[in-house]
């Protein structure tokens, strides 16, 4: 901008005639405080958070392919548990794999992945008993329950007897 002065000046021309005429009025925000100017005094990755948040990504997502690796690692049985075929565990499992041997084979980061390949036939083994499990539970739950005995006398008098009684 310094080296075109009668730009600037037409720029603030243009803005004061803006505000004579109320254009800058009632916006959204007005008054307020900028959210990314207030960030960006704070934290230089204002604008990746923003754009995480915004866009619903999991933070997650911007760790390195070793981080990642072993994030998906802990959370396997639990992701898989929610499958129904045995076949999609088996090709969840194995698309890991898959990741990991390559990140082992050309690693991406100076990271270790820190864990070999995972047993693919361990993760079905487990995601079948965690199957039964669950299935024996939703019978158990199905079951009508024997309703409970109520065991209480019926009192009289007032609450203040009962208590320093026990009757």
């Amino acid at each position: 901008m310094s080296g075109h002065p009668h730009r600037a000046r037409r720029a603030d021309e243009l803005i004061a005639e803006a505000q004579a005429r109320g254009d800058f009025d009632e916006l959204p925000g007005a008054g307020r405080p900028l959210r990314a100017a207030d960030a960006a005094v704070r934290d230089e990755y204002w604008w990746i958070k923003q754009y995480a948040e915004r866009e619903n990504v999991p933070g997650s997502e911007f760790l390195p392919e070793p981080l990642k690796l072993r994030k998906e690692l802990e959370t396997l049985r639990h992701r898989v548990v929610l499958m129904s075929r045995q076949s999609a565990v088996r090709a969840e499992a194995e698309a890991l794999n898959a990741r990991i041997r390559a990140e082992i084979r050309t690693p991406t980061s100076s990271i270790p992945v820190a864990r070999s390949p995972v047993d693919v036939d361990e993760v079905v083994r487990r995601w079948e008993l965690d199957r039964e499990v669950r299935r024996s539970r939703s019978a158990l739950a199905a079951r009508p329950s024997v309703p409970a005995v109520a065991d209480r006398r019926v009192r009289s008098g007032s609450w203040w007897r009962w208590f320093f009684t026990g009757r």
